[in-house]
């Protein structure tokens, strides 16, 4: 029969009885790392739901308070145009916006985007993001009633 200390199992089990008190720490790391991984992934599973719920929340609540807060570039909030400011003022008398406002006039067929009536109208800012440069699409074109009634006064 073979001498049973020239197999290799043998070797590998010496040498981890000599040598593992030196692989403990990253025995231990590498456990710990499992362990966290597992946990991380679990966590992940069930609570990427709800950190995605809280994030929603979070930039609707944003959002909002960007819409109806004043603004230095908007002239007031959602109730309207309360107190302009200077900027917007000056964008309301250049020339450059009196372009824009007839384009968007002409763009809705001289009619009310919201109820077709025909007669003067307003133009209206769905965005104030670009004020003094606005976008087509953050224009539209109403009569004086339906744009009292979208700033929620009455005329």
């Amino acid at each position: 029969m073979a001498d049973p200390t020239q197999h290799p199992a043998y070797g590998a089990a010496r040498w981890l009885l000599v040598h593992g008190g030196a692989l403990l720490p990253v025995a231990l790391a590498l456990c710990v790392l499992g362990v966290l991984a597992g946990t991380a992934s679990l966590w992940f599973l069930q609570g990427a739901r709800l950190l995605a719920a809280v994030w929603v929340w979070w930039r609707a609540w944003a959002w909002w308070r960007s819409c109806s807060g004043p603004s230095p570039d908007r002239p007031g909030g959602a109730g309207g145009h309360r107190e302009p400011s200077d900027r917007y003022r000056r964008v309301m008398a250049s020339p450059g916006w009196r372009r824009r406002r007839a384009q968007t006039i002409r763009r809705a067929g001289r009619r009310c985007q919201a109820c077709g009536r025909r007669g003067p109208l307003d133009v209206h800012h769905l965005s104030y993001a670009h004020l003094g440069d606005e976008r087509p699409d953050e224009l539209i074109a109403l009569c004086g009633p339906c744009h009292s009634r979208l700033h929620g006064r009455l005329r």
